[in-house]
């Protein structure tokens, strides 16, 4: 869960160069030959739930779920001006965590309109949609790639013994 958490920042920012386009709509597919991002909204309830009661049941701590986080700190993060969120659609996103069936975890991302975080306002969660009936219909995208199967050369968070050489 750890690892999940340390790679939010580098999977956030992927999430925002497929949402700051003024197509929701359009077909958003990973990079590098990798196969679609795109996750049924079952699928990932599915695997939200999976994750919460893990928590619960394993840990016994409420867990928490998601977070949500502003475009202008995605865009920060990328290097971007912070004056380029007038691009996006959205201004914010949630980041919700998960363990699919086979125990691996998931980061799954969705537009949020309405949020106010100063004022401890979460917003409303959207799915984005396929067009011409292509599926899924409703969807989120999963855009994480966690380590250790994919870590920093240069982990800035120091992690001791084999988490640090992976």
């Amino acid at each position: 869960m750890k690892n999940a958490l340390i790679l939010c920042p580098a999977i956030m920012c992927l999430f925002l160069l497929s949402q700051c386009k003024n197509t929701p709509t359009a077909a958003v597919t990973a990079n590098e030959g990798s196969p679609s991002v795109k996750v049924a909204l079952g699928t990932a309830a599915a695997d939200i739930n999976r994750f919460s009661d893990v928590c619960q049941n394993k840990l016994q701590v409420v867990p928490i779920r998601a977070f949500t986080i502003r475009a202008k700190d995605l865009l920060e993060v990328l290097g971007l001006p912070e004056s380029d969120t007038s691009v996006c659609q959205y201004k914010h996103a949630r980041a919700y965590l998960g363990i699919d069936a086979n125990n691996n975890f998931k980061l799954y991302f969705n537009p949020v309109v309405g949020a106010n975080l100063a004022n401890n306002i979460g917003g409303d969660d959207l799915s984005l949609t396929n067009a011409n009936g292509q599926l899924p219909a409703e969807y989120v995208l999963d855009l994480n790639t966690p380590c250790p199967k994919v870590c920093a050369g240069n982990n800035i968070f120091n992690l001791t013994g084999s988490e640090a050489h992976q």
